[in-house]
């Protein structure tokens, strides 16, 4: 069998199987598809959410993924989705955002 490397230094036990993701074998390696997690850039949008002056958008969960963001959680208008996906958006470093928050409005008793 040749052991010459196939594709760009590639070895065939290197390369995962079909359907299969290459599990990260060292520090600072990531499986495919999954990017490190981005806790500046978190707490960027955080402080941007904080900066709006609405205490419902304190409350929103960011998650950070290189330059992803995912915003989830909940808020009583959807007004408030809107200022925080906009605050968001305005934290340097995004490139995309995931808003996953949900309005629910408060009941209210008579």
């Amino acid at each position: 069998m040749n052991d010459a490397p196939l594709l760009s230094g590639i070895q065939p036990d290197d390369m995962p199987a079909p359907g299969e993701e290459k599990l990260a074998s060292q520090p600072g390696e990531h499986r495919v598809g999954q990017l490190p997690e981005n806790r500046e850039l978190a707490d960027s949008v955080r402080e941007k959410l904080a900066s709006t002056g609405y205490h419902q958008l304190l409350r929103i969960d960011v998650a950070a993924e290189g330059s992803n963001v995912r915003l989830s959680g909940r808020v009583g208008r959807y007004y408030l989705l809107q200022v925080a996906q906009q605050a968001a958006m305005e934290a340097e470093g995004v490139t995309d955002l995931q808003n996953d928050l949900e309005v629910v409005r408060a009941s209210r008793d008579r």
